[in-house]
């Protein structure tokens, strides 16, 4: 059976009991939830306390008690753990509904940001600051950011880290730590233990709230929410319906290479096909042209389409451009249409310094050899996502006459020398 691998007598299930109890007991106690966790505990349990024994005779007292069979061992643990399961999800739902009620009723811009700030989850601040798509709350009390207030992402390897280092500098912004927390890409089942803990360290709920919400915005870095769809999509637009959306786009061919770079040199000791063959022999394989992380990440469009269909509209999304951080003046522009459509202040774009306009985490901007084939066989591979990307935005990337030079530059030397940046950004 498939039940023979772990088949725990009574002593094994007095104990695992015990462990659950007690961890249950410690985790329940600190979110204040002890109450419902505890009635779940007893309901689901009773039917497990043995009833009471009949009368027997002297001689078949004697006799000791028949240990239970495999399968009604199995009952016992299936029950207990219907038991954890059950308490564990009382005790989020108390934790993220606790002192919500004051926040409910229609109130001052100043009462809900005290509602928010006593809050100790993200479904609470969904509730104390209403469920509207707009990213401040304006009333008598002036207007309030709401945390997060938006969303910085787009693909690995495309500029993120550059624009997290740039907005952590901007005097309205707390920085978010991690930059890419990924929470929303946790199941739903684990996003309810890691509430509590995204709300305070990752949305630094209480420096917020210190500095207060009318004077302070949060956000959220995870590059990669886009590649994964609408599960993210659903669960981000279901936390923080008022959150906007700040993505930035890079050359697909560039990006995908950047990508397989940058996790054969981040970590050397994991398997990675730059550290056994040449780029031209990695980037001809399936999975490179068409895994999620690397050509198939590159398929902007899809990405984008994904999150159209599960909730987001066209207007929530700023889309920048990867190739625009190193134009002249290229940043600051850019810097300052991200401020404005956030709503801060766009006065910092206009006095960056010559170290604050460098694009962080570059480790290598050397061209890579690739063959004339195996370079047609990437654009192809995006070639047609790109092309939809342009109609849907209304604008032009500019990736067209790049694959036209590198075409050109491959029948001129026979071969293609890829550059991962664009050139101008090689002579700073």
């Amino acid at each position: 059976m498939v039940f023979d691998c772990f088949a725990p007598g009574g002593a094994d299930m007095a104990w695992m009991a015990a462990g659950a109890v007690a961890l249950l007991a410690g985790w329940c106690a600190a979110r204040g939830a002890c109450a419902p966790v505890a009635a779940c505990w007893v309901a689901c349990l009773a039917p497990l306390r043995a009833a009471p024994p009949k009368a027997e005779s002297p001689k078949l007292a004697r006799r000791p008690r028949r240990r239970p069979g495999r399968t009604e061992r199995f009952r016992r643990g299936l029950s207990c753990l219907c038991a954890l399961l059950c308490a564990a999800a009382l005790a989020s739902y108390a934790s993220s509904s606790r002192r919500l009620r004051p926040a409910l009723v229609k109130t001052s811009t100043a009462k809900a940001e005290r509602a928010a700030c006593a809050c100790a989850s993200v479904g609470c601040l969904r509730r104390a600051l209403g469920a509207g798509r707009r990213g401040a709350l304006s009333g008598r009390g002036g207007a309030v950011f709401k945390p997060p207030h938006f969303w910085l992402g787009g693909c690995q390897k495309c500029g993120t880290t550059s624009l997290y280092d740039l907005l952590a500098r901007h005097p309205q912004i707390v920085a978010p730590t991690p930059k890419e927390p990924g929470f929303f890409a946790y199941p739903s089942v684990a996003r309810t233990w890691y509430d509590a803990w995204y709300a305070r360290d990752v949305l630094r709920l209480p420096e917020l709230c210190g500095r207060g919400l009318a004077h302070s915005a949060t956000f959220d870095a995870t590059a990669y929410y886009l590649q994964w769809g609408g599960p993210v999509a659903r669960a981000l637009k279901a936390a923080a319906p008022w959150a906007r959306a700040v993505v930035i786009f890079r050359e697909p061919v560039a990006r995908a290479i950047s990508w397989l770079q940058h996790m054969a040199l981040k970590f050397p000791t994991v398997p990675n096909c730059l550290h056994y063959r040449p780029l031209d022999c990695c980037v001809a394989k399936k999975w490179f042209l068409q895994g999620g992380h690397h050509l198939g990440g590159s398929r902007y469009h899809a990405h984008l389409s994904s999150w159209l269909d599960n909730g987001w509209a066209l207007d929530e999304f700023h889309v920048v451009r990867f190739e625009d951080l190193f134009e002249r003046d290229g940043l600051a522009t850019l810097y300052a249409g991200i401020l404005a459509f956030l709503d801060l202040d766009v006065a910092p774009a206009r006095n960056l310094s010559k170290a604050e306009s460098k694009p962080s985490n570059r480790r290598s901007v050397a061209p890579y050899n690739v063959s004339a084939a195996n370079y047609d066989a990437m654009v192809a591979a995006v070639a047609d996502d790109t092309a939809r990307l342009e109609a849907l935005l209304g604008r032009d990337f500019g990736w067209t006459r790049t694959w036209g030079a590198q075409r050109a530059q491959c029948a001129r030397d026979g071969i293609c020398r890829v550059s991962l940046i664009p050139p101008k950004a090689r002579r700073r």
